[in-house]
């Protein structure tokens, strides 16, 4: 089963040509790389020269589909819905030097609002980031370490294994862990040596990604868990790296714990960043972590 089925672009009111033109070029690019179709979403009026060139995509190329959406008061939530209805598509934004979330504060809004609602994940390219045929070549998760994980991991598992991509994981936990701001099941055990340890790290890994079996994970290289700043362990690991991927999950809001660092993180990235929002729904386990023999 492919991780995406559709490549979901969407184009703001307050927009400007040189964003509209590189978001989707990105699209077109990760659409052949993926080779699923593509749908355009126009909010707001269609008129201007960049949003009648996306349209003039949708003619000319078989893969791409346009839908123009209002753009009067309440479009963000026509945008969401129309989004939503794809329970497997692909959300790609485009960022540019001004930052992901744009110069305006009106662009900024409505960028957070719809990253924050979104429950699909989210391919953001950013703006120093040339455009290559094969967006990534390896890819690093950053794995939260709660229990059940948020659907970051068996994304990344079924990528790689479509795309034969190499498959890292980062666990960070801080310095001075406590369940109160650490829910990792994995931050109490500060030795790696602990006769719990590889156990915890074992259903850990089970239960981030339960429908997938020893062979589909397979593509997973390394487990590695840190203790520090997301950020710091991120950066020291993708250095140099402009084609690897980071996946990151997170929930809530972007302003607050976590998710505020990876706000960060967008304005400042110079790789790929895939965004998987983490629902909270209960996940089947189908099999026990002694399946995987991962961690080390």
């Amino acid at each position: 089963m492919k991780p995406f089925d559709i490549v979901l672009v969407p184009i703001f009111p307050s927009e400007g040509e040189r964003r509209i033109r590189r978001t989707v070029q990105n699209g077109l690019l990760l659409s052949e790389w993926l080779d699923v179709p593509v749908r355009i979403l126009l909010v707001g009026d269609s008129s201007s020269p960049a949003r009648q060139w996306a349209i003039q995509q949708a003619w000319q190329n078989d893969r791409v589909r346009s839908v123009s959406l209002s753009g009067k008061p309440g479009h963000l939530a026509e945008l969401l819905r129309e989004v939503s209805a794809f329970s497997h598509g692909l959300v790609v934004l485009a960022a540019d030097p001004t930052g992901f979330f744009g110069s305006s504060q009106a662009l900024k809004r409505e960028k957070s609002a719809f990253v924050e609602r979104c429950q699909l994940p989210v391919w953001i390219i950013p703006a120093r980031m040339a455009l290559s045929a094969a967006p990534a070549s390896s890819v690093l998760v950053a794995l939260s370490g709660e229990y059940g994980g948020g659907g970051g991991l068996e994304l990344a598992v079924r990528l790689g294994n479509l795309k034969r991509l190499p498959v890292d994981i980062l666990h960070v936990t801080s310095s001075r862990p406590s369940r109160e701001f650490d829910p990792s099941v994995i931050a109490q055990v500060r030795d790696q040596f602990h006769h719990e340890y590889h156990s915890l790290v074992q259903e850990l890994l089970a239960q981030a990604c339960p429908y997938l079996g020893p062979h589909d994970c397979s593509v997973i290289r390394e487990f590695c868990h840190s203790i520090g700043d997301v950020r710091s362990e991120i950066r020291s690991r993708v250095r140099g790296r402009s084609d690897r991927l980071i996946v990151l999950e997170w929930k809530g809001s972007l302003e607050r714990g976590r998710a505020r660092k990876i706000k960060l993180m967008i304005r400042r990235a110079r790789t790929p960043l895939l965004l998987v929002h983490e629902s909270g729904a209960a996940r089947s386990r189908l099999r026990i972590g002694r399946d995987f023999g991962l961690a080390r």
